[in-house]
């Protein structure tokens, strides 16, 4: 629970709301972790997988509808110099 908070820029009691929603509504279940008593890991469920596939779709269309047929080739690659740039950085500071 730690580490998902940790990337998902959350406080872990932040995260623990967030995971006590997604748990009541059936989308993740709470697991003691086995290498560590006091640990728990949140697993997704088959509801919180078939969700998540549908919002990906949905998130992928509007994508698609926003910025689909603008950028050009070149743009495009513009774009995963920068962030390849951005992402170095973040791996050499963080």
């Amino acid at each position: 629970m730690r580490d998902l908070a940790d990337a998902v820029m959350l406080t872990r009691p932040g995260l623990t709301g967030v995971v006590d929603r997604l748990e009541k509504a059936g989308l993740v279940t709470r697991e003691p972790a086995q290498d560590d008593g006091r640990g728990l890991y949140a697993r997704i469920t088959r509801e919180g997988r078939l969700r998540l596939r549908r919002a990906h779709a949905t998130h992928d269309a509007s994508i698609r509808r926003h910025f689909g047929d603008r950028p050009t080739h070149e743009d495009l690659r513009a774009l995963h110099q920068v962030w390849g740039k951005l992402l170095a950085l973040e791996a050499a500071v963080g």
